[in-house]
């Protein structure tokens, strides 16, 4: 049996988890047939993008959340679902970076600018 466990527990980041697994299991499906890797990769970064992390603290909603919602708040989401797609050497994603060369330099400044927080003992 899966424990989700209650409110009162460290986020472990299990739902969440499960939500994407799920989400790249619908990636098969007629639906998202037409939609590049960096497309659906987007769709799952913007899960991330408005995950309630202030119910719980842990490592993935003290440090990472944060990145990803701010991310999601500055429209950054496609951007970064491009760059991290890169690597499968996709002609839509290389077509896309290409093409907006300024959005990925501006995403790179962006990372290099953000705030990290250091999670508090």
């Amino acid at each position: 049996m899966c424990s989700f466990g209650n409110s009162k527990e460290e986020d472990n980041f299990r739902i969440t988890e499960i939500t994407l697994t799920m989400g790249s299991a619908l990636d098969l499906g007629e639906s998202k047939k037409d939609l590049n890797i960096a497309e659906k990769m987007k769709e799952k970064l913007d899960i991330i993008g408005v995950i309630d992390d202030s119910k719980k603290k842990g490592f993935f909603t003290s440090f990472y959340v944060p990145f990803f919602k701010q991310m999601h708040t500055d429209s950054l989401m496609q951007t970064a679902a491009y760059i991290m797609s890169a690597s499968a050497d996709n002609k839509d994603v290389n077509s896309w970076l290409e093409q907006n060369k300024s959005h990925v330099e501006e995403f790179y400044i962006w990372v290099d600018k953000f705030a990290w927080t250091k999670k508090e003992k």
